[in-house]
């Protein structure tokens, strides 16, 4: 039995979103491919470490003690959660000095997600929901000083990207599509220690076709409500398009989820007179994906976006902004669901409008969904975690 110890900074909870859950189903399924799974957060930037154990009082251990702990456990194996946005874990691991563990960086965010929000567009939104005068007055400098600000970041985070490649043995990716970006960032044409695994779906159970007997007229967002990223407010305004043009008609927009932003995107939907939007607080999403059609994802920038592979296998046809890499990883565009450039709200709500009026199209789309999620069935994925866990 190897043992792989995940380490990240948040504990594990299954409704806080995409790489908790990802994590759980590792927990849960790699122990039947013979790899004992362990997890440990950190809240300090991995100066300290909490042991999750099931059933078991806490315990929180030191780095001198974590070691200790990881080599009386015969520790083969460390997944890191952090890579997008810090080497602190990778020093950490580094400073352990454990010559025969092998260490994971993997990367849950697109490599782009600094590059996507370091534009005048984010800092507006940033200025629009922020009162506090000290943070508005750090939003000014930089819009001041925005190419200065802008390279100073960028230079930071590629520092960080190389120093976790040199410090890792492995650094995962979800899509074949960041690793032209990876490549750049580290200098390197062919990065050999640079592996690539998709997420897997959320749920075992793929639907059958007979779901699309029970869908209703309702188009889903499943969302946490943080505007800067999530870009709820681009949601409306293709809504608003689409009803100028009497389209939503008969049509429901239902938008599920909690966040800062919440009562200003009621507010706008207020005040543009928007009907037939329904706000619903944050939940399991499964029953609204069972009779949900159309599922609209207007991200400025994801990771990967398990929301995509879960419309696809409760039978909703998904549209998204190409604005991450992993997007086409997803949906084959025009097949089993649309990608528009990104933030391009009028060709949205075109291709939007298309599948609310043709019923036809709407199910092929559906079926196809239905069928090319199946690449990323949860057996499927972990035969690839098995793979590359047992040949490192």
């Amino acid at each position: 039995m190897k043992n792989l110890f995940i380490i990240w900074d948040e504990p594990l909870d299954l409704s806080a979103g995409g790489i908790h859950r990802c994590i759980a189903t590792l927990m849960r399924y790699l122990p039947d491919r013979g790899i004992n799974v362990h997890y440990l957060y950190s809240w300090d930037y991995y100066k300290t470490f909490h042991l999750d154990e099931s059933g078991k009082p806490g315990r929180i251990l030191s780095i001198d003690e974590l070691r200790e702990y990881l080599i009386a456990c015969k520790c083969d194996v460390i997944l890191g959660q952090e890579a997008v946005f810090s080497s602190s874990l990778t020093q950490a691991v580094k400073n352990l000095n454990l010559p025969d563990v092998r260490f994971i960086n993997q990367y849950h965010s697109s490599l782009l997600y600094f590059s996507k929000k370091l534009t005048f567009d984010y800092l507006r939104q940033e200025w629009r929901f922020n009162r506090d005068l000290s943070t508005r007055a750090s939003i000014a400098i930089r819009c001041l000083l925005y190419p200065f600000w802008k390279l100073k970041v960028k230079r930071t985070q590629n520092n960080i990207y190389r120093f976790n490649y040199i410090n890792s043995t492995v650094s995962l990716l979800l899509s074949e599509y960041e690793k032209p970006i990876f490549a750049k960032i580290i200098g390197k044409k062919s990065p050999s220690k640079c592996h690539v695994i998709p997420n897997p779906l959320s749920w075992e159970d793929v639907a059958t076709p007979d779901i699309l007997k029970h869908k209703k007229k309702e188009v889903l967002i499943v969302s946490r409500i943080y505007n800067s990223e999530k870009r709820i407010d681009l949601a409306l305004k293709i809504w608003k398009i689409l009803q100028l043009q009497g389209k939503t008609d008969g049509w429901t927009l239902r938008i599920v989820g909690d966040g800062i932003h919440k009562n200003y995107l009621m507010e706008i939907a207020k005040s543009m007179n928007l009907q037939n939007v329904i706000w619903e607080k944050r939940q399991d999403p499964r029953p609204f994906y069972k009779s949900a059609s159309i599922f609209l994802l207007t991200s400025i920038v994801e990771g990967w976006a398990l929301t995509l592979t879960e419309s696809m296998q409760t039978g909703v046809v998904p549209l998204a902004f190409d604005s991450y890499p992993a997007v086409r990883s997803i949906i084959t565009d025009g097949k089993d669901g649309y990608i528009v450039p990104s933030k391009d709200v009028k060709n949205m709500a075109s291709k939007l409008c298309l599948l609310m009026e043709n019923d036809t199209l709407r199910e092929r789309m559906a079926l196809n969904g239905l069928d090319s999620c199946r690449r990323f069935e949860i057996n499927a994925v972990i035969d690839q975690w098995e793979r590359m866990l047992k040949n490192l």
